[in-house]
C-alpha cells in the first residue's frame, strides 16, 4: 500500500466533486452526475489502495463496487451501483437520461459517501485532505 497513491486518488476525488458542483450550478446535469460518480469511484479506488488492491482491466468500476461491499453500508453500495449503471447509459448509450433531480441526488449522495470513505481511510492511519 502506497500512502502517496491513496492521497493522490483522494485529491482527484475532491477535484471531481468540486467540478461536479460547478457543472450542476451551470445546469449541466449529465456531466454533474457523471463527475460525481467518478469522484466516488476515485475515493473507492483510494480505499482499495489502503488494502493493497488495485482495480484493473475492463471491469474496473464493478471491481470497486464489489470491494466497497466490505466497507460501506448496503444502501451506499446500492447507490454506487445504480449510479455506475446510469453513468454508463449516459456516456455510452443515450443523451438526456439525467434529470436535474437525478444530478442533485447524485451530488448529495456522492459527497456523503466520499466523507464516509475518507473517515475509513483516516481510521487506517493514512493522511488525506
Amino acid at each position: 500500500m502506497d500512502p502517496k497513491s491513496v492521497s493522490e486518488l483522494m485529491e482527484i476525488a475532491d477535484r471531481d466533486l468540486e467540478s461536479a458542483r460547478r457543472n450542476f450550478q451551470n445546469d449541466d446535469n449529465e456531466w454533474a452526475y457523471n463527475i460525481a460518480y467518478n469522484a466516488m469511484l476515485q475515493a473507492g479506488t483510494s480505499l482499495m489502495h489502503t488494502q493493497g488492491y488495485r482495480p484493473d482491466g475492463r471491469e474496473h468500476h464493478y471491481s470497486v463496487e464489489l470491494f466497497l461491499r466490505y466497507f460501506l453500508e448496503r444502501k451506499d453500495v446500492d447507490i454506487f451501483s445504480r449510479m455506475r449503471k446510469q453513468r454508463h447509459k449516459s456516456v455510452y448509450e443515450r443523451v438526456g437520461t439525467i434529470s436535474h433531480t437525478d444530478a442533485e441526488y447524485a451530488l448529495q449522495r456522492s459527497e456523503s459517501i466520499i466523507q464516509t470513505i475518507k473517515a475509513l481511510i483516516r481510521e487506517q492511519g493514512f493522511q488525506i485532505s
